[in-house]
């Protein structure tokens, strides 16, 4: 049973033959009673502030994991944006890569069709050589004889 302030104040004592003086006890008593409601006041105002500080406790402790979340979460995040730049990087060198060899290729292919053309170039001129070659062997056989039927027309008539 718990004993209230207004318990105290209304408390009565039997009276004997030289017994404790009344008027102290109620002074007493009447003390007892204000520290009483005092400290109930105060203990109600203590659970108060303790009720009211649980509150803000878990208040703080979903704000705690609301920000654990939302670190892994960022975290994650970055962890999956490094990936996808790895993987573009990746993508960007391959194809980097590609074009270097297909560029290479188209010289080398063009390199052959130059050194071909060259190697035409080469047998049409030997062709041309030939062919002057002809020409003036032709020329130089007309020449010789003319100058022997000069010689022999020469030889003829004197």
């Amino acid at each position: 049973m718990r004993i209230l302030p207004v318990d105290i104040l209304e408390k009565r004592f039997s009276r004997r033959f030289r017994g404790y003086n009344p008027r102290e006890v109620d002074d007493f008593l009447n003390e007892v009673s204000k520290s009483m409601g005092d400290i109930l006041l105060e203990n109600a105002s203590l659970k108060e502030e303790l009720e009211k500080a649980r509150e803000r406790l878990k208040y703080f402790e979903k704000m705690e994991e609301t920000l654990k979340n939302a670190i892994i979460l960022a975290q994650k995040s970055a962890d999956e944006t490094i990936v996808t730049a790895h993987r573009k990087a990746e993508a960007i060198i391959e194809e980097a890569n590609n074009k270097a060899r297909e560029i290479v290729c188209s010289l080398q292919e063009e390199k052959r069709k130059i050194y071909q053309e060259i190697e035409e170039l080469r047998i049409q001129r030997d062709n041309l050589k030939a062919q002057i070659m002809g020409v003036i062997n032709t020329i130089t056989q007309l020449l010789t004889k003319e100058g022997e039927c000069e010689e022999g027309s020469s030889s003829s008539v004197s």
